[in-house]
Formats: C-alpha cells, structure tokens, sequence
C-alpha cells in the first residue's frame, strides 16, 4: 500500500506460502510470534486509522493483538474510535439489528475493555473503493513517510540543541508560512529538479559577481548570514541546498537568489566606501 498505510496479513500471503497459517502447528507458530507482531502493528493501532478485514468478529488471534494493545494502554479502555472491524455477512439487510461496536477483553479481564466501530455489509467494494479513494491522494511511499518522520525526529533532537540550524524569529515566521522553506529544512524539495533552482557552484557565482575565483564569493558569506539570520551553509534553504555526490561528500550549489544577495551586499559596500571617501574628502578640505 501506499502512502495511506501498510497491509498486514496476520495470517500469511500466498506469495510466501510458509507464511500461511492453516494448520495447528502454523496457528501454534503465529501464538509464539503474536508479541513481535503485536509490537510491530502497535504505533498503528494507536495513532492512524486501522481497518480489520477478512476475520470474522471474535477472531481469537486478532482479539489477542487488540488484547496487547489494551494491556499497553493500561487503565485507559474505552473505545478506539480510529479501528473498525469490517464484517462480511452474506445478506445484511435479513439482519434485525446491527453492531455498532464490538468489544475486546483485555488480558485476563482485569482491565478494562476495549471497543471497536464496527463496519457489518454484504457488499465489500464501497468499502475498498473509499479506501482506494484516500490511498490516491499523495502517491508516496510509506518508506518515504517513515524516513520523513526520522528526519523531523533528527531536526529536534539532534540539530536543534547541537545549534546545527541557527533560526531568527523572522526566519520562523518564514519557515511557519512558506511550505517551500518547511520542505527544504525537512531535507525535502517539491521541485522536480533541484539543479533547475540552484544551478551555481560557488566559483561560478564568484565569477558573476567580476571575482577570479571562488574565494571572492566566500568571503561576502559572513556578511550574507548576518544580512538573512542564519548560516546560509548550514542547512539547505532558498540559497543553497548541499546535492549528496558520494558516501561522504556533498556539493554546495546556489540559487539565483543567493546571486542577488551577494550583489546587493557588494552594492552597499561600494556605497559605504563611496560615503566614507566623500566625507574624508571634505574632512581633507576643511583643515
């Protein structure tokens, strides 16, 4: 699946037929390994919406999982509005009454119960077709969302108390607003070729601003961090952005925006020097 979830099938897949468990010492396999899939399925279970399909309500092995979560839960029980237990029966409207929730014990019964919504139909492809709804919407791979959150989880533990990103409160503010700012502190880019937007090395941006080298250009970097807040270098924003070139090595590239910068900057210190010189001058010719 995609960006939506992921499909577990407790039971095996055909494609890995000794995963199946169809006999008594498969289920007694599945018993010993219950913990390990509990654990797994468990952040799931607790943060995103979860849909139970293809086990008929009292699913000894699909109550022990929820049993685990309700042991990990502790005194909380109640209902767990984000899971629904889909029901198939072969003609629902014979049905006189239907469940709107189905309830799980817990553990040996100590704890309190947990309760699911329960979905009970005859007809399953509404309910695959919502889901293939929502599952279109961002075609991204879990893999990427997982790597995303690791990044957001580096972000705050890692670099922000090591002062590996050096933020004003404007730059904030910017970052709060501007997707394309979020993105790229995040280590992501929505544009689909990142040379388009950053199409300079640094000795190229020397040479546009009249250096012989690159040496010209570093050197207004100080004055460039100062002028935006932060470390232009440090991070990858709408300056600059580091392109991975190896196991270890990156290649600092620039934006056209990061041109404009250092000009600006050289602008006003050719003003300050012309301001500083005329006022010399006439110091000069007062005396």
């Amino acid at each position: 699946m995609n960006i939506m979830g992921e499909l577990y099938k407790i039971h095996g897949s055909i494609e890995d037929p000794n995963s199946l468990s169809l006999t008594t010492r498969d289920y007694e396999r599945f018993i010993k390994k219950r913990k390990y899939i509990s654990s797994k399925i468990m952040t799931y279970f607790a943060e995103y919406p979860v849909f139970i399909m293809g086990y008929g309500l009292g699913d000894k092995n699909v109550n022990s999982i929820i049993s685990d979560l309700g042991e990990a839960l502790k005194d909380k029980g109640g209902l767990l509005d984000n899971v629904f237990y889909i029901e198939w029966v072969p003609d629902v409207l014979e049905i006189p009454t239907l469940k709107e929730e189905y309830v799980v014990p817990v553990g040996d019964g100590s704890l309190p119960p947990l309760r699911l919504k329960t979905i009970v139909t005859s007809d399953l492809s509404w309910v695959l077709g919502a889901l293939a709804d929502l599952a279109s919407l961002i075609p991204m791979q879990t893999q990427a969302l997982r790597q995303l959150a690791a990044r957001v989880v580096e972000l705050v533990r890692v670099d922000v108390p090591k002062n590996k990103f050096e933020f004003n409160y404007e730059h904030i503010e910017k970052i709060a607003s501007d997707k394309n700012e979020l993105a790229m502190v995040l280590g992501i880019s929505n544009v689909s070729n990142a040379n388009i937007q950053y199409p300079y090395l640094l000795s190229k941006v020397g040479q546009m601003l009249g250096f012989k080298s690159w040496h010209g250009a570093n050197k207004l970097l100080p004055e460039a961090n100062k002028a935006v807040g932060y470390d232009i270098k440090a991070s990858d924003n709408e300056y600059h952005i580091a392109f991975k070139t190896g196991i270890n090595n990156k290649t600092n590239k620039f934006s056209e925006k990061f041109v404009v910068l250092l000009k600006t900057i050289i602008q006003n210190n050719e003003e300050m020097e012309s301001s500083l010189a005329s006022l010399s001058e006439n110091e000069d010719a007062e005396t």
